[in-house]
């Protein structure tokens, strides 16, 4: 059995990361394949609200989504037992938790700013405030209910921007701390930990890129249920698997998976601003700049790390050499 007191040292083990996307890939897609053969796609809202059985069939779905946004943190809880593995070796709670408070929501502002700003900096849109940019699209696009509801909302609402704003920042933490801790814990805490000598940046795209593919069964649900299309749908898990490094640096640099749990919570809850806050453009066009957005904030990370992983480097080698 492995030493318990030196197990957050320990250098990374590769088995336990395969074991952990073994068992929770197994039970989490084998039950949405089961659903999906069983039930067929998922109802729209309004065909569920006319048929008992589409109820039904929508409720089995919301059932799956909600066991998939904890299902690895309870693998990883499970799996950590078993082998005695304390839960700080995955950044529960870490070593500054507290940053999951400032430094989540100043990142996923900087990320909401940029995805606002780059459409504009295109000339594809521009500066409005109003939301009524907002209504337009939804107009062209033939959702004339979202549209209206939308409307009557920002006629009672002078300043739909900073109240987004404000509320998205404190929802956001809130339901990141609640909600996106069960899925972090195991790709930030455990897969992030265990797949270590891959390197900073490659460790976190490849988290990124196996929780965006975690996701996939939720997003062919709301496809099939006309609540978005298949591009925007591909734009937003790209942007989620590109996620995955500005994740591990905020793993990283606060020892502390709460930190990037708080920061997907305040980044999904953010992601209606751009839209509220310029006028112009599609929604294709929205989702491809909060795209940019994320690499743009990615590649900036890894330009500003790269000395200090240098530097480490450089006392590693010192070291072994002062050993020798």
């Amino acid at each position: 059995m492995a030493d318990v007191s030196r197990e957050p040292d320990a250098p990374p083990q590769p088995r336990r990361a395969w074991r952990f996307l073994a068992w929770t890939f197994g039970i989490g897609w084998g039950l949405a394949l089961l659903l999906g053969l069983a039930l067929g796609p998922a109802p729209d809202a309004d065909t569920a609200e006319l048929s008992p059985t589409a109820g039904l069939v929508r409720g089995a779905y919301a059932a799956l989504g909600l066991l998939m946004l904890v299902l690895p943190a309870v693998v990883t809880v499970v799996l950590t037992r078993r082998a005695a593995v304390p839960l700080p070796r995955y950044g529960l709670p870490g070593d500054a938790p507290g940053a999951a408070a400032w430094l989540a929501p100043m990142v996923a502002l900087v990320l909401s700013g940029l995805a606002t700003l780059l459409p504009v900096i295109a000339g594809v849109a521009e500066f409005d405030l109003r939301g009524t940019g907002e209504v337009e699209r939804l107009g062209a696009e033939g959702r004339f209910v979202e549209a209206l509801e939308l409307k009557l909302d920002l006629e009672e609402d002078p300043a739909p921007v900073p109240r987004r704003i404000a509320s998205g920042l404190l929802l956001g933490v809130t339901l990141g701390l609640l909600v996106a801790l069960g899925t972090e814990l195991g790709w930030r805490g455990l897969l992030l930990t265990e797949l270590g000598q891959l390197g900073p940046a490659w460790t976190g795209l490849v988290c990124g890129a196996i929780a965006a593919v975690w996701c996939a069964p939720l997003v062919w649900v709301a496809v099939a249920a006309g609540e978005t299309d298949w591009s925007g749908a591909v734009l937003r898990l790209t942007a989620y698997a590109l996620l995955g490094i500005v994740l591990a640096w905020a793993r990283t640099a606060t020892a502390s998976v709460l930190t990037p749990a708080a920061l997907v919570g305040t980044w999904a809850t953010l992601g209606g601003v751009p839209a509220l806050a310029i006028s112009g453009g599609t929604h294709l066009q929205l989702e491809v700049a909060r795209l940019a957005a994320v690499a743009i904030v990615a590649v900036a990370l890894l330009i500003v790390t790269r000395p200090r992983r240098a530097e480490a480097r450089d006392r590693a080698r010192t070291g072994a050499a002062h050993v020798r």
